[in-house]
């Protein structure tokens, strides 16, 4: 539908007009694609500024929770520091320990835990059937 629009206006001789517009906003679209990081700026995703970030002690139960969520595969403690940037491995497993008491003190379906080598959410095992079920 485009390619015809665009090879109608050849036909009326707007085929350079077109062209130079075409280049014009290939110009300007950015080189790297762009991320957003934990904190909500936009960051380069070329890998050259991988360890700028870093989560205050604020922010590690709520880092750390969206990380595991997100995960395909439980995440080792190191890779989780290492994601969290410049913060103290105790920090984090304190953050890990809180948010483990967090979904054991509201009774969730969900649990946080450690399992084949690395940190994971999952669903409880007293809920198994209900899940099989659905």
């Amino acid at each position: 539908m485009i390619e015809d629009e665009f090879l109608s206006s050849d036909a009326e001789g707007d085929d350079d007009d077109e062209a130079e517009k075409i280049m014009v906003i290939a110009s300007e679209a950015p080189s790297e694609p762009a991320m957003e990081s934990l904190n909500g700026t936009s960051e380069d995703s070329s890998g050259a500024g991988d360890d700028e970030i870093s989560a205050t002690r604020d922010e590690l139960k709520p880092v750390i929770e969206a990380l595991l969520f997100v995960a395909d595969e439980p995440l080792p403690f190191k890779q989780i520091c290492k994601i969290l940037g410049d913060v103290p491995e105790e920090d984090v497993m304190w953050a890990l320990s809180e948010l483990v008491a967090d979904y054991e003190q509201r009774g969730s379906g969900l649990e946080a835990r450690e399992i084949a080598g690395g940190w994971r959410i999952s669903t409880r095992p007293q809920y198994h059937e209900f899940i099989r079920k659905y």
